[in-house]
């Protein structure tokens, strides 16, 4: 049998056992949970995510000033 060398070190591919372990915790997770949350009133995210997207707006911004400024130094080098 021929073993791709990449995966000797991988805990999750040396055997199937911990991916299918992985797979059936998650199915069972999302037969359960909404199950438990029937009952429960929802949460409210608004000002968690008004806070995200603030975030990712700054990330991006910076992001976009970065690449400007090193698009100018190579066109101008």
């Amino acid at each position: 049998m021929c073993v791709d060398p990449r995966t000797v070190e991988g805990y999750w591919l040396r055997t199937p056992e911990p991916m299918m372990a992985a797979v059936l915790l998650y199915l069972m997770f999302v037969v359960v949970a909404p199950r438990l949350m029937e009952n429960r009133p929802p949460m409210d995210l608004k000002p968690l995510i008004i806070a995200y997207n603030f975030i990712l707006v700054a990330i991006s911004g910076y992001m976009c000033v970065e690449v400007g400024r090193l698009t100018l130094v190579v066109l101008s080098a």
